[in-house]
């Protein structure tokens, strides 16, 4: 049997407080300071082991500073 929607009830209804913090809570920026350095390891991981394997180490340690902060 399909229910009616005109006939809602009250404990049908959720909470639109809820829903309003929990849309306080986001944020637009997908990075913030918190998820600053594990995002910028993950992403320098993959440069850093090719450049283990492909450029000496002089040569690495700069560029390894260079990324990390700029």
């Amino acid at each position: 049997m399909i229910a009616d929607e005109g006939n809602v009830t009250e404990d049908e209804i959720p909470d639109p407080a809820k829903f309003y913090e929990a849309a306080k809570k986001l944020s637009p920026m997908l990075v913030t300071r918190a998820t600053l350095v594990p995002v910028s390891a993950a992403a320098l991981l993959p440069f850093a082991a090719a450049g283990f394997t492909q450029l000496p180490v002089k040569e690495l340690i700069p560029v390894l500073k260079h990324l990390l902060l700029f």
